[in-house]
């Protein structure tokens, strides 16, 4: 019997072999392991990064676009206001002050700012910073001077081409801020004649930005172009109008691409001093000097850094272990997976809701709202702009849609083909295509087949990508096309006016004049010459009726002009006295003059200044019953304002009929109102001229004591002279 064994040292080379072995094996495979889960956390680390970054971009970009709208709405006012002005032909600053300080400008400036809920205030202001026309109150109460803001003095040093931005500025009493958008009105040769002004209210944005806030670790700040920090969400009330033009990561920011996200460990608006990795792209909002500005905390992007040192320290000490068998290997595995796993799960979840937020954004806004890639493929969208094209009413039913098929889409929907193209639709896509990718920013306007009309604004994005809002203009252009047939009609009414009733009007008074003095012989009965008397009163007061329609009509429609020049009122006022004298004799009323010595000189329209002083004495001569007392009063009070005041002894106008004296075609509910003939148009008239001239008109009454009725030429309008020496 053979007795066989192996060596000793045989055995413990090949236990030796074995053990090396699985050690080997167990090292090559926990390096193996841990080098696949390093380049797994590192992809999960980069995928989830570079979503965070895309979704960032396309809030960006609908933040940027927002702002801009916003901006062009006010903008759109500005532009009005600086039509009023030119349609004024203000060439010098008064005359600037004097045209537009009228009560009926303050009105269409007050109904502009309907419906713009980011305006706060519209101001006209003239070079010396005077603010003297202001939608909070008319005029101007307590006065309020602004030549040391910021935007006056760049405006008035020639700085500013266009509008110019202001700093935030603080309300010392609520706590709110503000900050401007101003525009210089200059005259023909390019002087500033005086400056328009809107205000934002900086809460309108907090309010947007909160809505659209991702999580607590994102911020939003809008700058001006030169660094100057406007707005923020959440608000620093420290970092307000801060300037960050010399901040290193603000400036290095300029050199990366328009809307492209970066990483950044130092940067961050209220507190410059701390240093976290955050995400910071940087959108200018075009046609404007602004930039918008979306921070976030990477801490907050990820549930924990994959890569941070204790990640790793952790995986050398598993490999270790797993050293010591396959099995704690294995267990070790699987909890690393799952922990990748789970992170992966995190930064899915906050994409998804990230993604969430940024469609219920869109969904705010009350514009339709759509944004196309490089390849012109529909990839974002609101409600309004899948309802505008399609039957369809969300983004996942047409996502992916070429702009070319929307097109097709919303003409078999019923849109309004272009005329010139109505009898080939497909030109009609081909030409809607290309204005669609002709990225010149330009605005068109569209009509859908239920009557409705679109305002259509598409503009380019930093990655090729293009930008649709289509705002629904329907009920502008309804009242557009209503105030242009209105015009229409009131220029063919008065055109008939002037020409079918003054022409004839002129023969019934001259004939009767005829008549009246007997120039071709006697009349065959007295009576017949005192009907000719009542025809020619007759057609002359309805002369005078038309008259007061036409000048009102020409004041409504801003045609009235006036001839600007030195007034004596001394002289004026005797004059008109003179003409009424008669007519206050018949009435047995007492009529006085009281004038200073010397007589105020005022800059005006003599005329028309004539014809106020005419119809309010008139109206107090038919409203005073027999003998009563007239009194026509002319001073210059200390501030330089020139008063023309006309008190009776009349039977006075209710409270209530007070407030409604002045509009047109109103008459007063009195116990005289029907013994007296008339338009209700003569105070009407009066209050438009005396506007005209930059002044007021104030009526005071009490029913059975008579009225006050005062005319208040402003300061600007005063002419300083000195008496001769005796």
């Amino acid at each position: 019997m053979v007795n066989f064994r192996l060596p000793r040292s045989r055995l413990f080379d090949w236990g030796g072999h074995i053990g090396g072995m699985i050690l080997i094996t167990a090292v090559v495979t926990s390096l193996a392991f841990a080098f696949g889960s390093w380049r797994v956390t590192i992809r999960e680390h980069d995928a989830a990064l570079a979503q965070a970054m895309r979704e960032q971009e396309n809030l960006t970009t609908v933040i940027s676009e927002q702002i801009r709208q916003s901006f062009t709405a006010v903008n759109v006012i500005l532009d009005s206001v600086a039509e009023d002005a030119k349609a004024a032909n203000a060439q010098t600053p008064r005359e600037f002050r004097e045209r537009l300080s009228g009560h009926d400008l303050y009105q269409r400036l007050v109904e502009r700012m309907k419906g713009i809920p980011q305006l706060e205030v519209i101001s006209l202001i003239d070079t010396d910073g005077d603010v003297f026309n202001y939608t909070r109150a008319h005029p101007p109460f307590p006065p309020i001077n602004i030549i040391d803001r910021d935007y006056f003095i760049a405006h008035t040093s020639g700085r500013p081409s266009d509008v110019f931005i202001s700093q935030p500025v603080q309300n010392r009493g609520n706590g709110t801020w503000t900050f401007f958008l101003t525009r210089g009105i200059h005259n023909a040769d390019g002087q500033l004649v005086g400056l328009v002004l809107a205000g934002f209210k900086i809460s309108f944005f907090e309010e947007f930005f909160q809505k659209i806030r991702a999580n607590k670790g994102t911020a939003f700040s809008l700058f001006r172009e030169d660094g100057v920090l406007l707005a923020r969400y959440p608000r620093s009330d420290g970092a307000m109008g801060r300037s960050y033009a010399s901040d290193p990561t603000f400036q290095g920011l300029k050199d990366f691409p328009s809307g492209r996200t970066v990483l950044s460990s130092n940067f961050r608006a209220a507190a410059p001093g701390e240093t976290m990795p955050r995400l910071i792209t940087r959108k200018p909002v075009e046609s404007f000097p602004l930039v918008a500005n979306m921070i976030q905390n990477l801490d907050v992007v990820y549930a924990e850094r994959l890569e941070n040192t204790g990640t790793f320290l952790a995986r050398a000490a598993l490999v270790i272990v797993m050293i010591l068998g396959l099995g704690i290997l294995t267990f070790l595995m699987a909890r690393g997976r799952r922990r990748v796993e789970q992170a992966l799960d995190q930064s899915l979840a906050e994409a998804r809701e990230s993604r969430a937020v940024l469609i219920d954004a869109m969904e705010s806004i009350p514009d339709a709202f759509g944004l196309f890639d490089a390849d012109d493929r529909l990839i974002l969208c609101n409600r309004k702009y899948a309802e505008t094209f399609t039957e369809f009413h969300s983004l996942e039913e047409i996502a992916g849609w070429r702009f070319e098929d929307l097109v097709r889409a919303s003409i078999a929907k019923g849109e309004v083909i272009d005329p010139e193209f109505a009898n080939d639709p497909e030109r009609w896509v081909a030409e809607r295509v290309r204005r669609h990718r002709s990225l010149d920013g330009l605005q068109n306007q569209v009509q859908l087949g239920d009557g409705r009309w679109l305002q259509i604004s598409e503009r380019p994005t930093s990655n090729n990508g293009i930008v649709g809002v289509r705002t629904d203009v329907t009920e502008l252009k309804r009242a557009q096309q209503l105030a242009e047939a209105a015009n229409r009609a009131k220029s063919e009414f008065l055109s008939t006016m002037s020409h079918e009733l003054r022409t004839p009007l002129n023969a019934i008074i001259g004939f009767s004049e005829v008549i009246q003095g007997e120039m071709f012989g006697a009349v065959g009965k007295p009576v017949y010459k005192e009907y000719a008397g009542d025809i020619n009163a007759s057609g002359r007061l309805l002369l005078s009726i038309i008259s007061e329609v036409l000048d009102f009509a020409k004041a409504e429609a801003g045609k009235l002009t006036l001839d600007i020049e030195d007034v004596e009122l001394g002289p004026v006022a005797r004059g008109v006295v003179r003409l009424v004298q008669q007519q206050a004799r018949d009435a047995t009323l007492t009529l006085s003059l009281d004038l200073p010595d010397p007589p105020p000189v005022v800059r005006g329209d003599v005329q028309r200044i004539q014809q106020v002083l005419l119809n309010l004495l008139s109206n107090a001569i038919k409203f005073t019953p027999p003998g009563g007392l007239i009194t026509l009063r002319i001073s210059r009070v200390a501030n330089l304002e020139t008063l023309i005041e006309v008190h009776d002894t009349g039977i006075g106008i209710g409270e209530k009929d007070l407030k409604r004296v002045t509009e047109p075609f109103f008459q007063a509910a009195t116990g005289h109102r029907r013994r007296h003939e008339g338009t209700g148009l003569g105070l009407a008239v009066c209050d438009r001229l005396v506007k005209l001239h930059g002044g007021r008109l104030v009526l005071k009454s009490e029913v059975g004591h008579g009225t006050v009725a005062t005319v208040v030429f402003p300061p600007a309008s005063a002419v300083l002279t000195q008496r001769a020496p005796v």
